[in-house]
């Protein structure tokens, strides 16, 4: 059996920042804050709205960045700049100076370097899927259409930008696209997340 959460649009909370919006998806622990940097994962989705952006430094966690929507050039400190296509993934330290340039839609993670985590971070353009859960933590992300979570015991029809999160699963799972283009984020954690705190 699988311990299931879905934060559907409306659960999500949007804030605006000096470039453009961001929505936090998803924080642990519940009470953490971004804010306060208390907390061991985040997962948000931002649109870049400047056409030059300095990156928060965030020393105590690795970061995971994809764009959604264009393209960005990006720069880490002492590194040459590069351009990030859509649905291709750029993993940093925190604590990098990093500098994009170019107007975006993103998908980021942060994880705390102490949780004992690690994150995996991709995108599923061609569908139907099968992914094998055991043993991690996993949530799936509707970028632009419906698709369809198919458990053993159950069938989840997830909405356009709607997060769910599987925690301590032991089973197969399929995603199947409800309409056509439907890209689907996944972010795996293994082990799943531990607080530390």
């Amino acid at each position: 059996m699988m311990n299931i959460e879905i934060f559907e649009k409306r659960d999500q909370n949007t804030t605006k920042w000096s470039g453009g919006t961001t929505t936090e998806l998803y924080i642990t622990p519940t009470n953490s804050r971004y804010a306060e940097r208390n907390f061991l994962l985040r997962i948000s989705s931002a649109t870049v709205e400047i056409e030059k952006s300095i990156f928060t430094e965030l020393p105590n966690y690795d970061r995971f960045l994809m764009v959604l929507e264009n393209n960005i050039r990006l720069q880490h400190k002492n590194q040459v700049s590069q351009m990030l296509q859509p649905f291709v993934v750029d993993a940093f330290d925190g604590a990098d100076d990093t500098v994009s340039w170019g107007c975006c839609k993103d998908f980021n993670v942060m994880v705390r370097k102490n949780s004992g985590s690690k994150v995996n971070l991709q995108a599923y353009i061609h569908l139907p899927k099968k992914i094998i859960m055991k043993g991690k933590e996993h949530f799936f992300y509707s970028v632009d259409g419906t698709f369809i979570l198919q458990t053993n015991l159950e069938r989840i029809k997830v909405k356009k930008e709607t997060l769910i999160h599987i925690r301590k699963a032991i089973e197969t799972i399929v995603i199947y696209a409800d309409v056509e283009s439907t890209t689907v984020i996944h972010v795996e954690v293994t082990p799943p997340i531990k607080d530390v705190s």
